[in-house]
């Protein structure tokens, strides 16, 4: 019995360490599947999130500028690159842990960022979140807060 479960223990365990198991980087953001700054094919997209309600293609010098729409939240690849979203409702949350309706102290939960903020009118700061690892190429999450409540996410690669 012991045998048994000795090696019953070392398969799980090469199976988790050979990528069955992967944990998501955590220098990455992550939306209900989908990851920052990957390419995905329209198919890809669709196939982890869902059907968009509704879709808009664009065609500039960068290529394909599709901007897909879920419940009001806007999703936007250039080229097949996941590079821009702003979330208005709590549909969705970055990495599963903060998103629209939380409180302010969540955006904590999303490290390894280095967070800072300033105010943004009567009761409303801005808060951005920029990685700290220089080895990712990653732009400020921004994150709008209300008396306390992120009221909007929004990531713009390339704004800065």
């Amino acid at each position: 019995m012991n045998f048994r479960s000795t090696l019953l223990t070392t398969v799980l365990s090469l199976l988790f360490l050979s990528g069955y198991g992967q944990i998501a980087d955590k220098g990455a953001i992550n939306i209900g599947g989908v990851t920052v700054n990957n390419t995905y094919t329209y198919s890809q997209f669709t196939s982890i999130m869902g059907a968009p309600d509704s879709t808009k293609s664009e065609m500039d010098d960068g290529g394909e500028h599709l901007t897909m729409t879920y419940n009001g939240n806007r999703f936007c690849c250039v080229a097949g690159e996941f590079i821009c979203f702003e979330l208005i409702n709590n549909s969705y949350k970055l990495n599963g842990v903060v998103g629209v309706g939380d409180p302010v102290a969540n955006i904590n939960l999303i490290n390894p960022f280095k967070i800072e903020s300033k105010p943004n009118g009567a009761n409303k700061m801005l808060y951005y979140a920029d990685i700290i690892d220089p080895e990712y190429d990653m732009m400020p999450v921004y994150f709008y807060v209300t008396n306390g409540i992120i009221t909007k996410i929004f990531y713009l690669y390339g704004c800065d």
